[in-house]
């Protein structure tokens, strides 16, 4: 009988396997989306061929899951180089970044390569701090990385608790509990062999701590600093406990003398927590700390400028960033009910003009017109997301109107391109830092890597949401440059020759290191 039962399920199940993909062809061609993610989710390995993950895809668009949807391509371009996901996810990441790095961190995560998703789930992050499902993956990310304080700051930062971190978060809080007895055996003799069990217990505990346990981390800490040097990890544990001894005032100031070593992104999230715990203690506190974000991902180019000064600052500063919008009118011109543009009805297109000339006439800072004409292009995409309003822009832009304003744009973007021609001298010297420091690689693996930390500089400074708009427009004016021409050229060379992007394949930069 068992025999039989065992014959008829693996009969069963053969079939299931054999029929899988031309029910899935079905149903989406019959428009069944949900239940084509529905098999997904239940028998995932059945999506082992590009067009299916294209159909998962799609799926995911009709049902508005657009983070799925990148998820999905980005399996099916990477592993089975399908040409139109690799369209769709370009054009994702030109209108939509944070969604464009999300589904990417997704697809990494779910592939088991949870180093690349935490890079892109801190891309995330960093345009967006309150992405609660980026903290999330990081909180599981961390906690696989077997660093428990970094993954208790994550989930200290989480406004809600995801449902699919509740398996971890339990079992995270058992561990808390655990450390518990660790921590009331406590003695000199055992701050060597736990001192990363006390240190985890003490940043996550809320229940009354002992200053003896504080004196002997901070003794041990401060003799491994003496004999290393400026470890950030290290100096991040010291400035927690100082807060958690409850001097918030001298956390902050510590904090503020150790900013400049601290570049990884795994100390910046850190630090970021300690930030914000402060301010708790401390409301205000952060609007002291200039400094935050500096040295991101910018290198002053000033010393290659001999007799040249730039006429901008270039900035890649977080903090500097968000004052912008405080020194500038950086509002959003109104667009609210711009999908309902018609050729018989254009009073939304006419709203946001007549906002547009609203704010040209109050004298507006050069900044604030770069500003301008970027939220026109903004608005420019949305009419074009839909044939309906494609029609609507369209018969505005051939209207008089239309004709008025297409000028008004066309001088102002000629007046910052004039001033971005003459920032861009800031760049001079690029084309030769990138070929020596591809030249002082000893090996290909370190060309690599040499490789995609200039790319991705490049990348930040480029699209980063942090980033100057003087900074973005100088930067494109100096790819147009000879010097930013010969530099695109032998970046591409580059690529090619370590073998990391395929020839006549517009690639996003994120894939490089995929090849």
């Amino acid at each position: 009988m068992l025999i039989k039962i065992f014959c008829l399920l693996f009969l069963f199940s053969s079939n299931l396997y054999a029929i899988s993909k031309i029910q899935i062809r079905k149903l989406f061609k019959a428009g069944q989306f949900k239940k084509v993610v529905s098999i997904y989710e239940k028998y995932p390995s059945k999506f082992n061929e590009g067009i299916l993950l294209r159909m998962l895809s799609l799926s995911y668009q009709k049902l508005n899951k657009k983070e799925e949807s990148v998820a999905s391509c980005t399996s099916a371009a990477i592993n089975f180089e399908d040409k139109y996901c690799y369209k769709y996810l370009q054009k994702i990441k030109n209108d939509d970044l944070k969604t464009y790095q999300f589904g990417l961190a997704i697809h990494h995560y779910h592939s088991g390569n949870s180093s690349l998703a935490f890079q892109f789930f801190y891309k995330v992050i960093d345009q967006d701090p309150e992405h609660n499902r980026s903290r999330a993956y990081l909180f599981k990310i961390m906690r696989q990385m077997k660093q428990s304080d970094y993954a208790w700051e994550q989930y200290d930062l989480l406004s809600k608790k995801p449902k699919f971190i509740r398996k971890a978060e339990k079992r995270f809080k058992r561990q808390i509990s655990r450390q518990e007895y660790v921590y009331t055996k406590l003695n000199q003799e055992l701050i060597i062999k736990d001192h990363n069990a006390i240190y985890f217990y003490l940043l996550s505990t809320t229940k009354p701590i002992r200053q003896d346990a504080l004196k002997f981390l901070k003794d041990y800490y401060q003799q491994r600093l003496d004999a290393r040097g400026a470890d950030p990890k290290l100096l991040l544990r010291m400035a927690n406990l100082i807060h958690i001894g409850g001097d918030s005032i001298g956390a902050k100031d510590f904090l503020l003398e150790i900013e400049d070593v601290i570049g990884k992104p795994v100390h910046l999230l850190s630090m970021d927590s300690l930030y914000r715990r402060i301010e708790k203690k401390i409301p205000g506190s952060n609007q002291m700390v200039k400094n935050r974000d500096k040295n991101r991902g910018v290198e002053d180019s000033s010393s290659t400028q001999e007799n040249k000064t730039p006429s901008i600052k270039l900035s890649f500063d977080t903090a500097n960033y968000k004052s912008l919008h405080k020194q500038h009118n950086l509002s959003a011109l109104p667009s609210s009910d711009i999908n309902l543009a018609t050729v018989e009805d254009l009073s939304p297109i006419h709203a946001a003009e007549k906002e547009v000339y609203n704010r040209l006439s109050k004298d507006p800072s050069d900044y604030e017109k770069r500003w301008i004409l970027k939220e026109i292009d903004r608005i420019d995409n949305e009419l074009l997301s839909n044939e309906n309003t494609a029609t609507a822009r369209e018969a505005f832009l051939k209207s008089e109107r239309g004709q008025a304003l297409t000028k008004q744009v066309e001088r102002l973007e000629k007046e910052l391109r004039r001033k971005d021609k003459q920032n861009a001298r800031i760049f001079q010297g690029e084309h030769s830092k990138f070929k020596k420091s591809m030249k002082s690689a000893q090996s290909i693996q370190e060309q690599r890597r040499a490789f995609l930390g200039w790319v991705d500089r490049w990348y930040r400074l480029s699209n980063s949401n942090h980033v100057n708009l003087e900074t973005q427009g100088a930067i494109n004016a100096y790819q147009k440059t000879p010097e930013g021409q010969r530099l695109s050229k032998d970046v591409i060379e580059m690529g090619l020759k370590l073998k990391m992007k395929p020839a006549n394949l517009d690639l996003p930069d994120e894939f490089l290191h995929l090849r």
